[in-house]
């Protein structure tokens, strides 16, 4: 299982956000579009939705972004 961290910057100063929540619209960048709510922000009920139906939660090419976290997380 992969994890991936979305808060903002500094609310949990032990874990470093892998995508920045700091403002309004900022999941389009990453996030397929029916997991966003009308604002662009992930919308954390789709987001649930979706894993669970096995749809794609990210963009293509969005998981490629973070190889040091996908590789040194090997457990």
């Amino acid at each position: 299982m992969r994890t991936l961290i979305y808060a903002p910057l500094g609310t949990w100063a032990e874990l470093e956000p892998d995508i920045e929540n700091e403002g309004v619209g900022d999941g389009v960048r990453f996030f397929d579009p029916s997991v966003l709510d009308h604002y662009g922000d992930l919308d954390f009920g789709r987001a649930i939705e979706a894993a669970r139906e096995e749809r794609p939660l990210l963009l293509p090419g969005v998981d490629e972004r973070f190889p040091a976290r996908l590789t040194s997380r090997r457990t």
